[in-house]
């Protein structure tokens, strides 16, 4: 079972609302160091 990381992001709908959308990504190799960034 691999590891899971959880990536929440915002976003505006069409009426102006935030939305918050949460999404779990699974890496298969444990070993493996992924970077994440937001620019």
């Amino acid at each position: 079972m691999c590891p899971y990381f959880s990536l929440s992001y915002g976003e505006n709908d069409i009426f102006g609302r935030l939305i918050v959308q949460e999404m779990k990504v699974c890496f298969p190799e444990e070993n493996k160091i992924i970077k994440l960034q937001l620019n």
